[in-house]
C-alpha cells in the first residue's frame, strides 16, 4: 500500500494551490478559532506554505527540502502497523477547500492508504470581498 508514495518519479502533476495566492483575491481576512473535525480528504486542495513541495495528488515533488520524506513516511507507516492514529493536522478552510498548515506528510500517507477522512484542527478563513466581486463568491 505504501508503494504508491515513494518513489515519486511519476508523471508530473500541477503543484498544490497556494493559500496565500488564493486569499490575495480578497481585501483581507481573519481566522476563526480552531475547531476539531473530520475533513474529507478530497477537499484538501492546497498548502499554507509548502504548495511547491507537493503535487495535486499530495505526492512529493522532490527538491532539497524533501530529503526528510522517507523518514517521515517510515514513522507514519510504523504508526499504522501499531494500530495507532496519526496526530491531528492543522488546516485552514477557504471557499470550501482546505489548506494544510501542518500535516503534509500525514495527508500524503492517508491518501495512499485510501482514507476518506482525516482528523484536523480547522481554522475557518473569513474574508472581506473586493468591491468588484459578486457576493456569492465571497460567501
Amino acid at each position: 500500500m505504501f508503494e504508491r508514495i515513494l518513489p515519486w518519479r511519476r508523471r508530473k502533476l500541477a503543484p498544490l494551490k497556494s493559500f496565500r495566492q488564493e486569499v490575495a483575491r480578497y481585501q483581507g481576512y481573519h481566522l476563526k478559532a480552531p475547531r476539531y473535525k473530520a475533513v474529507p480528504i478530497d477537499r484538501i486542495v492546497g498548502s499554507v506554505s509548502r504548495w511547491r513541495d507537493f503535487d495535486e495528488a499530495f505526492r512529493p515533488r522532490g527538491g532539497h527540502q524533501m530529503t526528510d520524506t522517507p523518514l517521515r513516511v517510515d514513522r507514519l507507516k510504523r504508526l499504522v502497523r501499531e494500530g495507532k492514529e496519526f496526530p491531528s493536522m492543522n488546516l485552514y478552510e477557504l471557499d470550501g477547500g482546505f489548506y494544510v498548515e501542518d500535516g503534509h506528510h500525514r495527508v500524503m500517507v492517508s491518501k495512499a492508504l485510501g482514507r476518506e477522512f482525516v482528523d484536523a484542527n480547522v481554522r475557518e478563513v473569513v474574508v472581506r470581498p473586493t468591491i468588484d466581486m459578486p457576493l456569492e463568491t465571497a460567501a
